[in-house]
């Protein structure tokens, strides 16, 4: 059952990288199943909610200059994943959240895009 899923979020992050404009992008970030993806040379961030949990999936990242930035993925573990409008300068580096009611948030670690 996990490879099934592994291998249908990996399909799934494949397929959000193919359909945006451009064709380098960066690292995948899992936190559970949900998971954050900066695509278009890094000048765009994505990120999707594969789990119904009813916790929204959002991605922290930083852009070249340094400044913070969130982009939430608001419909859920509903299709399509959530992409950025492109920014002019890169991603920098990357998390996935966790939104979840009464308890802080979880992410994964930050890492280089």
């Amino acid at each position: 059952m996990f490879a099934r899923r592994s291998t249908t979020s990996l399909v799934l992050a494949l397929m959000l990288m193919i359909s945006l404009p451009g064709v380098a992008f960066g690292h995948v970030y899992y936190q559970g199943d949900d998971y954050s993806v900066p695509t278009d040379g890094r000048h765009r961030m994505g990120v999707c909610d594969h789990e119904r949990d009813f916790n929204e999936a959002y991605t922290k990242f930083h852009l070249y200059d340094g400044s913070l930035h969130t982009h939430r993925d608001g419909n859920g573990a509903t299709p399509p994943c959530s992409v950025t409008l492109r920014y002019g300068l890169t991603v920098l580096d990357h998390k996935t959240c966790e939104a979840r009611t009464f308890r802080p948030d979880v992410c994964n670690k930050v890492y280089l895009s």
